[in-house]
């Protein structure tokens, strides 16, 4: 196989016609031959062994420009700050996913101890885990008030405790 077409080498390497398109317009993957009448782009499989490490950086979570600049530069320092860029931001990502993590366990928590909850004027006695509490002194008794000032106030806790 002298050439491989734009099809047989996005199938070949398991991307789309469009991204080697994309490619080439960035100049991050060159066709080794375009045909001038039809403007068919072909390929070497060698170029496969490029094309892998396009992948395999954007599969870091390297931009496309990211990628482009170390190819033009080839600049393996830059690789190198590019990379430890992404480690903290995956890190970051991973920190934030735990969060949610940990918040969707307490509402599941929270809507089983709801469909478990005894019927109305029944006492119970119910072990709650340390938590932490948070207090805010108030000038009135939001009880006495409806609803939207309950919300007014309890926006207003969550604001103070942001700064």
């Amino acid at each position: 196989m002298d050439k491989l077409s734009i099809g047989q080498m996005a199938k070949l390497n398991n991307v789309s016609v469009q991204a080697l398109r994309l490619y080439d317009e960035m100049g991050l993957l060159v066709p080794m031959m375009v045909n001038e009448e039809t403007g068919y782009r072909y390929y070497d499989v060698k170029q496969s062994a490029q094309l892998d490490m396009i992948q395999y950086m954007k599969a870091t979570g390297m931009s496309l420009k990211e990628i482009q600049q170390i190819f033009e530069n080839h600049d393996l320092e830059m690789m190198n700050q590019i990379l430890h860029r992404h480690l903290l931001s995956v890190e970051q990502k991973i920190h934030e996913l735990h969060l949610q993590k940990r918040a969707v366990k307490r509402m599941i928590d929270s809507y089983n101890r709801y469909l478990a909850s005894p019927p109305d004027h029944t006492i119970t006695l119910e072990y709650i885990e340390e938590r932490k509490m948070y207090a805010s002194s108030t000038e009135f008794n939001f009880y006495d008030y409806d609803i939207e000032m309950y919300e007014n106030i309890l926006k207003q806790l969550k604001g103070s405790m942001k700064r």
